[in-house]
C-alpha cells in the first residue's frame, strides 16, 4: 500500500521531529560510556554504512560519479565539523536542554538562506509562524536557561555551530538538485565524515575510555539508525521538492516534543508557562501547514533549488 504524498510527508517530518527531540537525551545517555568524539564517529559510521549496504540492494549505483564527490566530502565536513561533532560535545559543557534549543535553532538562518539562495518567499504565514515559533521556544526554555546549566559559553557555541552546520549541510542538499539519490547524498557524507573524528579520537581520547556495557551498545543502535542514517535520510528526501525555509520552521517543535516525551516518560510535570510555550509552537506549525495546504490547492509555482 503506497501513502498519498501528503500523507508520506507529514509522516516523514513526524518521523524527523521525533528522532531529533530524542537523540539528544540519547547522547547525553551515551557520553557516560564515551568520549564524544567517538562516540559521534561511531554513531556516524554505523549509520553511514548501514545505508550504504542498502544501495547495491535497490540497484543504485555504490560509488558516486566523479562530479558529485566535491559535494559529497564537502557535506560529510559540514555534517562532522559543524553539526553532529560540535553538539555532542556541546553537551558536556552545558544541559540537554539548552542544546535543544540552540541545536535546533536552524530556522531562522534557514528562512534568510532560503530567500536569499533559492528565491523562496517570505510569506506573512512563515514571518508569523517564525516569530512565535521564537517565543515558544523562549518559554519552554526559560525554565532549563534560568537553572544556568552552562559553564561558560562554549556549550552554547557549540549548540549553534551545530544548528549551523545542519543548515549548511541542508542548503547543499538543496543545491545540488533533485536528480541524485538521496540514499546516496546521506550515505557517503555520513562514512566520510566519522574518518577525521576516528583520528582526532585516537589523538586526543583515551583509547580504553569506551564502555561496552548492553546499555551502551542499544543507545549507539538508537543513535546511528534511526537517530542519524533514517533521519539524515528522511530529511534530505524532504528537501528535494519542499521549501528549506518553511520545512526548517517545523524544527521549532523539537523542545516541545522533548518536553512532552520528559512528562510522559519521566512524569516531568510541564509548568503553565511551558504549556503557553508549547501552544505558541503549535500554532506556528498550523500557520506553516495552512500555507502548504493553501499552495497545493493552487498552480504551484516551484522555487527549490537547481
Amino acid at each position: 500500500m503506497t501513502l498519498p504524498p501528503r500523507l508520506r510527508r507529514l509522516v516523514t517530518l513526524a518521523f524527523v521531529v521525533l528522532a531529533s527531540a530524542s537523540c539528544f537525551a540519547a547522547l547525553k545517555a551515551g557520553l557516560e560510556y564515551a568520549p564524544p568524539l567517538r562516540l559521534v564517529a561511531l554513531r556516524l559510521f554505523i549509520g553511514g554504512t548501514t545505508l550504504l549496504a542498502l544501495l547495491p540492494v535497490l540497484g543504485i549505483r555504490l560509488l558516486p560519479h566523479r562530479g558529485l564527490w566535491l559535494w559529497i566530502v564537502l557535506l560529510g565536513v559540514a555534517v562532522t565539523a559543524f553539526a553532529y561533532g560540535s553538539m555532542a560535545i556541546s553537551l558536556g559543557y552545558t544541559g540537554a536542554g539548552i542544546a535543544s534549543v540552540l541545536g535546533n535553532s536552524q530556522p531562522l538562518l534557514a528562512v534568510a538562506l532560503g530567500v536569499w539562495l533559492f528565491n523562496e518567499k517570505l510569506t506573512l504565514a512563515r514571518l508569523i509562524a517564525l516569530l512565535m515559533g521564537i517565543a515558544g521556544v523562549i518559554l519552554v526554555a526559560y525554565p532549563v536557561t534560568s537553572a544556568l546549566q552552562v559553564e561558560g559559553g562554549l556549550g552554547p557555541l557549540l549548540a549553534l555551530a551545530s544548528s549551523a552546520g545542519l543548515v549548511a549541510a541542508s542548503v547543499v542538499v538543496k543545491h545540488i538538485g533533485s536528480g541524485v539519490s538521496r540514499l546516496v547524498l546521506a550515505a557517503w557524507p555520513l562514512v566520510l565524515g566519522s574518518i577525521p573524528l576516528f583520528l582526532l579520537s585516537l589523538s586526543l581520547e583515551p583509547v580504553n575510555a569506551t564502555d561496552w556495557s548492553p546499555y551502551f551498545v542499544g543507545v549507539l543502535v538508537f543513535l546511528a539508525i534511526p537517530g542519524t542514517a533514517l533521519l539524515t535520510l528522511g530529511w534530505y528526501s524532504l528537501l528535494r521538492h519542499e521549501d528549506l525555509g518553511r520545512l526548517s520552521l517545523y524544527f521549532y517543535a523539537v523542545p516541545a516534543v522533548g518536553l512532552v516525551l520528559s512528562w510522559f516518560l519521566y512524569a516531568e510535570p510541564i509548568t503553565g508557562q511551558e504549556f503557553g510555550g508549547v501552544a505558541l509552537i503549535l500554532g506556528s506549525l498550523v500557520a506553516v501547514s495552512v500555507e502548504e495546504w493553501r499552495a497545493e490547492g493552487s498552480p504551484r509555482t516551484s522555487s527549490t533549488g537547481s
